[in-house]
């Protein structure tokens, strides 16, 4: 018996900034990746084996024109910087069940960048990376 996807609904879909809704956001995306080391033989092209290391968190938030309490981050000089968290509150079409969680632990600005469109609608795209990420 196969499982049936949940389909999220994005316009229900919350995304918070240190327990605060971030208002215009328009995608948010992020990567996990293992740090690993091929370990391999004299005579054979093949991998014999593979040590594994930590895990990293990488993400973007765009939003339209800007969020004031990230871009506040950034500029903190670095005796002051502090950690923030992102939860994404993802809720499945219909409201009533298939709800989720991910939320970003320990987070912090690696970046920002700003763009222009025709129309002339600013966006600005938040680099972060995260100690954890937690789905629930």
């Amino acid at each position: 018996m196969s499982a049936t996807p949940t389909l999220v609904h994005a316009s229900a879909t919350k995304i918070m900034v240190d327990g605060e809704q971030a208002a215009g956001v328009q995608k948010i995306d992020f990567s996990i990746s293992r740090n690993r080391v091929n370990i391999h033989s004299t005579g054979t092209d093949e991998r014999q084996m593979a040590a594994f290391g930590p895990l990293h968190v990488d993400g973007t938030l765009v939003v339209r024109s800007t969020l004031d309490k990230l871009d506040k981050k950034l500029y903190e000089p670095i005796e002051k910087l502090a950690a923030f968290q992102i939860v994404v509150d993802l809720q499945a079409q219909g409201g009533t069940t298939g709800k989720k969680k991910i939320s970003f632990d320990e987070c912090y600005l690696d970046r920002k960048a700003l763009a222009m469109d025709a129309t002339g609608t600013l966006q600005t795209t938040y680099f972060f990376s995260a100690v954890r990420v937690r789905e629930e």
